[in-house]
């Protein structure tokens, strides 16, 4: 859809408003004969509160009385009879009073729909009858949507749309158009015959009857138009209640000073703020906090049209830190502007205008957030100079990590997207014209979404999302600015948020693990154990407190800063048990859900048992998992592009990264599986023992459900971890920055060939006609009744190999003799190498788990049996 994509406006079609009750537009002029007995009874009353009580005066009272009561009961009669008339020929013509409508500036609407307000007859009022139902020739569907880019009724219209025939085409923040200079149109009424065929037809419709109030409604239909719902329209005589603060008259795009002061706020909370004590990106060195890229652009002539290319050496002789912003965004097909070596002289000064959209609006952003300087990858790293992209590729998960703040092009697709979109207006209300004090408004049909649902749908699902190298840049940063379709969204590792109605959440716990990687201490759950299940997690730590006395006599502004002060005042509740305050310093303590939680969990994880270890695994793999579905122009780069994490991640821990795993856990990490069918092999880029050795999305079968008795108890489900293989050597072959790449695995353990009735097989590349002669490595055994199959079950995990046709031999010192073993469950070992005998090379092609009582007794029997293995 040019403008919006179709899902800012449609989605969450099944979560409709609640509709306010309308109030009447009009309703028909009262009788006036009801005027006259109004009056008699006035009269009636006044003259028996003054009238003396004679006989006679009494006697006129009571005559009067009656003759009232049966005026009364024929003009009752005769309004029944007029409603009835009425309300029969309100399917043919209604009469509205006729209303004086003034434009107004709260919400900006195209020409087309301007006139449209102008010349209906149902939102004006006549003097005269008039037809209940008119129609509108209107735009066809492409048109439409580009209109809503910048037309609020048009939004709403869209956003009525349950289903079309039309493609949705995208477009980028370039091709908006400002409706006050969109193409004149008419807005005739359509009196006779069908509309033209491509051609939407905009029906304002009014029930009007005299038993109920008169209610007016806007409807789409057309050729291209499946179903749509109706619009409410209706007259508010509340304004602060139905304009929201979109400020959409003055800008329909992104770019508005209310976002920018916003945008600032949350930055400098984040820095600066206790509140944010995660935001403090303790898992970087104190000395590379100072660290500046090796070019940055100076944007302190941008108020001449002109940004510098300039170098940092200079910087890093004075004192004060530099401050700079980074942009993240997808490159796309082509970048019309790169550095090379040929132009770098050039690019010291650089033409504001030559630069694509998508830099133009982060050069914007940047200034707004009254910074100087900004990094964008394709202008700073030279890149047709391997050096020095290698170089500035290696450091740049440091360079995001130190970013004041990171800019996100997020719903653009390339440079050209731009970060200024339209914003999605359709969760409010929209203001048509006003008469006086009341204000006729369009209801909007949107059900303002969670933050969590905005960030699924607006931001992991957008373009940027797909990219694999904004991974790291993502969340090593902090804070992010997402520029979204139709949001703003705010993002750092205490909190989410959203300018639109300024929502702001943080994150939730995950109570089976502390943030630092161990187990909380059984005493302190003993200490809460005993009365988890009876603690109400309802109760607040802090009651609201009685109202104080004599509010009653305030003004009702000053009573409301009154009651807030108020109920500010810390008051403990005699309901809030001692096990409750454990509960919650043990809750805080815990390491957080989300990418986010896992990462902070990794990065600050200490951590040496193996159910700590185990859960170390389970968050490496959930951010490798997501990762692993995006894409890379050159797949080689799929260890560098997250190696800025992992750097962060050895510096901090002292674990020791190879190509995507960690050595000191690798009797977890090696159980990674592809997610999906078989795909092809990255050749030599990285060794088959490791996911980044294959192209597609990965994941893992050690995840369990926490259900609801992990997050009351504070336990860890695991039991029986046995580890079945050992003496795991990393062989270096390839690194870069201290963080290795490539390497071969060296370990002790059982190979074996197994019946494949007894076991499940998921290989990592097509199968292949060698795969006749698979061996299996069992690697890990373990009981979890939460991970699946679910149970009390011995779980044994492992991985399949083949030999290499011509191995390269390895001399070892392994001194280990293998004796035979079987079983009836189908197992045969593979005859090991004795002492001084060189190691056979292998490679990882799958990955293999049972719960088959007899086969992983057998195994867990033979594998006391270890030779020397070489995987490469």
């Amino acid at each position: 859809m040019p403008g919006i994509p179709q899902s800012v406006f449609l989605a969450f079609e099944d979560a409709e408003r609640s509709q306010r009750t309308p109030q009447p537009s009009s309703t028909l002029r009262p009788i006036p004969s009801w005027l006259c007995v109004g009056l008699g009874w006035f009269g009636w009353a006044c003259w028996v509160k003054s009238s003396h009580k004679t006989p006679e005066a009494i006697f006129d009272l009571i005559a009067v009385f009656l003759l009232l009561l049966v005026l009364t009961f024929i003009f009752l009669k005769v309004f029944l009879v007029f409603e009835t008339i009425a309300d029969a020929l309100s399917p043919v013509c209604v009469w509205i009073a006729p209303r004086t409508l003034s434009k107004c500036n709260h919400c900006r609407l195209c020409e087309k729909c301007d006139e449209i307000i102008d010349a209906s007859v149902l939102l004006r009022g006549s003097l005269l009858m008039t037809k209940p139902v008119e129609k509108y020739g209107f735009y066809d569907l492409p048109n439409l949507r580009k209109s809503a880019a910048g037309c609020h009724l048009c939004q709403i219209l869209l956003s009525s749309v349950i289903k079309d025939e039309v493609v949705e085409t995208p477009i980028s923040s370039t091709s908006y158009l400002l409706p006050k200079t969109s193409q004149k149109s008419s807005a005739t009424q359509e009196t006779s015959g069908t509309p033209q065929s491509a051609r939407i037809v905009l029906e304002i419709m009014m029930l009007a009857r005299v038993s109920s109030p008169s209610r007016l409604r806007m409807l789409l239909s057309g050729p291209s138009i499946v179903k749509a719902r109706e619009v409410i329209i209706t007259w508010e005589s509340e304004p602060e209640k139905h304009i929201a603060k979109h400020n959409c008259y003055n800008s329909i795009l992104q770019n508005s000073e209310d976002i920018f002061e916003w945008a600032n706020e949350k930055v400098k909370k984040c820095h600066e703020s206790f509140s944010h004590v995660r935001c403090d990106q303790a898992f970087v060195d104190d000395a590379l906090k100072h660290y500046l890229p090796l070019r940055l652009l100076d944007l302190r002539r941008f108020n001449e049209g002109v940004v510098s290319l300039v170098s940092t050496k200079s910087f890093e002789r004075t004192c004060r830190r530099i401050h700079y912003c980074s942009l993240s965004h997808c490159w796309g097909r082509k970048v019309n502007v790169t550095l090379t070596t040929e132009n770098m002289a050039a690019m010291t000064t650089i033409q504001w205008q030559d630069l694509p959209p998508s830099f133009r609006d982060a050069i914007g952003i940047t200034r707004k957030l009254g910074i100087d300087y900004l990094w964008i990858d394709s202008l700073c790293i030279v890149q047709d100079d391997p050096q020095d992209w290698e170089e500035q590729a290696a450091n740049m998960g440091l360079i995001y990590a130190n970013s004041r703040c990171v800019i996100s092009a997020t719903a653009a697709s390339d440079a050209s997207g731009g970060c200024f979109l339209p914003r999605a207006l359709s969760y409010d209300d929209c203001v048509l014209r006003q008469d006086k004090e009341r204000l006729l408004v369009v209801s909007s049909l949107e059900r303002f979404p969670t933050l969590d649902t905005l960030f699924d749908r607006f931001v992991d699902q957008a373009p940027v999302s797909t990219r694999g190298w904004t991974f790291q840049e993502r969340y090593l940063a902090c804070p992010t600015l997402h520029f979204c379709n139709g949001f703003v969204l705010f993002e750092c590792n205490s909190v989410i948020a959203s300018h639109y109605k300024d929502k702001e959440k943080g994150y939730s716990f995950n109570p089976i693990i502390r943030a630092d990687g161990k187990l909380h201490d059984p005493k302190d759950i003993r200490t809460i154990g005993k009365n988890i299940p009876e603690i109400d997690e309802n109760i607040p730590r802090h009651k609201a407190l009685p109202l104080p006395p004599n509010t009653q006599y305030f003004s009702s502004k000053y009573k409301r800063a009154y009651l807030e002060d108020w109920k500010r005042r810390p008051k403990t509740n005699p309901l809030y048990t001692a096990q409750q305050e454990k509960r919650e310093k043990l809750l805080r303590s815990s390491a957080r859900t989300g990418v986010r939680g896992a990462f902070d969990f990794v990065m600050r994880f200490q951590g040496d048992s193996l159910a700590e270890k185990m859960e170390f695994h389970e968050c490496w793999f959930s951010l490798m998992g997501q990762y692993s579905t995006r894409h890379l122009t050159f797949a080689k780069d799929k260890a560098m592009a997250i190696a800025g994490v992992a750097f962060f991640i050895q510096q901090r821990t002292n674990l020791s990264y190879a190509a995507g795993l960690w050595a000191e856990i690798l009797v977890f990490n090696l159980l990674w599986v592809r997610a999906g069918q078989p795909g092809p092999r990255i050749l030599h880029a990285s060794p088959t023992w490791s996911w980044t050795s294959i192209e597609g999305p990965i994941t893992h079968r050690l995840s369990y459900v926490k259900n609801y008795e992990h997050y009351i108890n504070f336990k860890s489900s695991w039991k029986d971890i046995s580890p079945l293989i050992e003496d795991e050597a990393l062989l270096e072959t390839e690194s870069v920055n201290g963080i290795i790449h490539n390497a071969k695995l060296r370990l002790n353990g059982h190979l074996c060939r197994l019946d494949p009735a007894n076991i499940n097989v998921d290989f990592d590349v097509a199968p292949s006609p060698e795969y006749q002669n698979l061996l299996f490595l069992p690697i890990l055994s373990f009981e979890n009744r939460d991970v699946e199959p679910e149970g009390d079950l011995i779980k044994l995990h492992g991985i399949a190999l083949v030999q290499r046709a011509t191995p390269p031999r390895c001399q070892t010192e392994d001194t280990t003799d293998d004796n035979d073993a079987s079983s009836k469950s189908g197992l045969s070992p593979k005859g090991s190498k004795g002492k001084g005998r060189a190691a056979d090379c292998y490679e990882r092609v799958g990955y293999f788990w049972t719960v088959d009582k007899p086969t992983v007794e057998a195994l867990l029997m033979a594998t006391r049996q270890k030779s020397t293995i070489e995987i490469v």
